[in-house]
């Protein structure tokens, strides 16, 4: 089942993909998109919530969504 993402991202296994793995929630609600990153903490445990960091973006702040995704899953906790 996980064999084509794990293709695509140039994984053997689940264990090595999750290693390097991140992460992001994203909500939307009306007007308001929230998201938030997640810690790592491997295969067996997978991701956490990591409210400390979460961004909310409302009104002319949504232009800047796709800099937010790429700023939260860039850097590291």
């Amino acid at each position: 089942m996980a064999k084509p993402l794990l293709d695509l991202a140039g994984a053997k296994t689940w264990s090595a993909f999750a290693k390097g793995a991140a992460c992001l929630d994203v909500e939307e609600e009306g007007e308001r998109i929230s998201l938030v990153p997640t810690k790592n903490l491997e295969p067996k445990e997978g991701f956490v919530d990591d409210l400390s960091r979460q961004i909310v973006l409302e009104g002319s702040a949504r232009e800047t969504l796709g800099a937010s995704v790429r700023r939260l899953l860039t850097l590291k906790p």
